[in-house]
């Protein structure tokens, strides 16, 4: 069953990771966020909300013009 995140658990584990850390903390930061596991968390930060991660729409992954429509991440250097 999926259940999609809500943006009261996207602001919560925001502040979580702010005052825990990323590193090797995700089962700690779990507890918080009930029907969440650690594993969940980590991939929810990494590939939804770190800081400086942008959604690129038609550029294909760094840029390499995969097609119109193709969906890829880039981090913000």
């Amino acid at each position: 069953v999926l259940h999609r995140w809500t943006p009261e658990q996207h602001q919560l584990l925001e502040r979580l990771v702010a005052q825990y850390g990323t590193e090797k903390r995700w089962a700690e930061i779990a507890t918080f966020i009930p029907g969440r596991s650690g594993k969940q968390c980590r991939e929810r930060w990494l590939n939804h909300l770190q800081y400086g991660l942008i959604k690129c729409v038609g550029m294909g992954w760094e840029g390499r013009g995969a097609g119109v429509g193709s969906v890829g991440w880039r981090l913000i250097t």
